[in-house]
């Protein structure tokens, strides 16, 4: 990824898996934005994408659990012991 490519303040960024080379990436708390460097039929509408983090944000504890998928298979459910807990 080149220097235009968006960066976590608090990390690296995501890595998307099974894609062709990316142009930029761009974060946000719940939303990502991915270019290609080349178009590509992959990913189509619809697909599901793979996403390495590099950080973990305070957005986590606004979800009941964590799902751990490894080889496409859901692996773990984590519950969130933080969950609702900021004042």
């Amino acid at each position: 990824m080149g220097p235009e490519s968006g960066r976590c303040r608090d990390g690296a960024p995501p890595v998307p898996t099974g894609l062709p080379e990316v142009r930029t990436i761009r974060v946000s708390a719940e939303h990502t934005t991915i270019e290609l460097r080349e178009p590509s039929a992959a990913p189509g509408t619809g697909d599901h994408l793979e996403l390495v983090v590099g950080n973990s944000d305070t957005t986590v504890n606004l979800h009941d659990e964590l799902v751990a998928v490894r080889r496409g298979r859901i692996e773990a459910v984590w519950k969130i012991a933080g969950r609702g807990k900021i004042r």
